[in-house]
């Protein structure tokens, strides 16, 4: 049976959290350990030189108002990636999960604001300890329902990880696949929604070996945002990369209670303005379920060889151009007289 760890950076009782739990716990394993605060904006910020504890969650499971038989839920003092690594190193430690799920987190992390988010530092935490880890967030502004979004969430990693549906989700699929059917597709971008095989078991295995590309560099991380609409609506599932979302007035100038002058990091968004198909920022406007690999390397491996390139360029252009008019260039290994 798969083995999920389940975390984010809302906090142990928040309905996204809560949601995602309800909908998995029938078919799998769970094991839940949360903030036991809000921790949003920590992006993969570790607590250092500071005491960690871990309490038991009995509530968790009064609050999903279901009895599932295979979860433990635990708050943690710490952040997010803390969560992970004290579910790796000692909780989960003399059996590994297969993955790791965080969120769902209420709002949505997109283009820039990728490096802020705490739903996906918990997510690339697990990429760094080697375990396959999906990142979730709904873009709430809009609306959508933590609910129905919980049931995407379970059919975008039964489709990542086994490559089709199970049964208890036809009807989820069936819902993506009578919108879907209206919609342009994208492309190499757009996901087949494949039905339950035959013979199908009624709860998620362990994944199959080599689910994932075998020569890939880093255990592999997806960054899921759900749109802001009714499932009905919901477009389909797509492959996207990071996008362009701007901010204005993103500090704001107040004052505290006792008077004094402060300042308040927020912003106000002015559009989703890159949208361009393939981008996270274009499937969410245009309703669909953005899945975006991403990675704790900030190699920028992408212009690496057009900085090599351009350096190389200027340096040697620099050879023949004198540093002030009229003056002949010194050349190494000889003093002007």
């Amino acid at each position: 049976m798969l083995r999920l760890l389940l975390s984010n950076d809302d906090g142990i009782g928040e309905p996204g959290l809560l949601a995602l739990a309800r909908e998995l716990a029938p078919y799998c394993e769970l094991l839940v350990i949360a903030p036991d605060t809000a921790s949003s904006g920590t992006s993969h910020s570790i607590t250092l030189r500071e005491p960690l504890y871990l309490s038991e969650c009995p509530d968790f499971v009064q609050w999903l108002d279901i009895s599932p038989r295979h979860l433990r839920a635990y708050s943690c003092s710490g952040k997010p990636s803390d969560c992970v690594m004290l579910g790796h190193f000692v909780v989960a430690a003399a059996q590994q999960p297969h993955l790791v799920l965080s969120g769902i987190n209420k709002g949505c992390n997109v283009a820039e604001d990728m490096t802020y988010s705490g739903t996906i530092g918990a997510a690339l935490e697990a990429a760094v300890l080697g375990l396959p880890a999906m990142a979730l967030s709904l873009d709430s502004e809009r609306g959508g329902d933590f609910e129905e979004s919980a049931r995407l969430a379970s059919l975008t990693m039964a489709l990542m990880v086994y490559g089709h549906s199970f049964p208890w989700q036809q009807e989820t699929l069936e819902a993506l696949r009578r919108h879907s059917a209206s919609w342009p597709g994208l492309g190499e971008h757009f996901w087949p929604l494949v039905a339950a095989p035959p013979g199908c078991p009624e709860h998620f295995p362990a994944p199959p070996p080599q689910w994932y590309p075998e020569l890939i560099e880093h255990a592999p991380c997806f960054n899921v945002n759900f749109p802001g609409t009714a499932l009905s609506q919901v477009a389909g599932i797509s492959w996207s990369m990071g996008g362009v979302r701007r901010y204005v007035d993103a500090i704001s100038v107040g004052s505290d209670p006792e008077g004094r002058p402060c300042f308040y990091i927020g912003g106000e968004k002015v559009l989703q303005d890159d949208d361009t198909p393939g981008t996270d920022t274009h499937a969410l406007s245009h309703d669909y379920v953005s899945v975006t690999p991403i990675t704790y390397d900030l190699s920028n491996r992408h212009e690496a060889a057009r900085f090599r390139e351009h350096l190389a360029q200027r340096m040697a252009a620099g050879q023949s151009v004198d540093f002030e008019p009229g003056l002949e260039r010194q050349r190494p290994g000889r003093s002007q007289d």
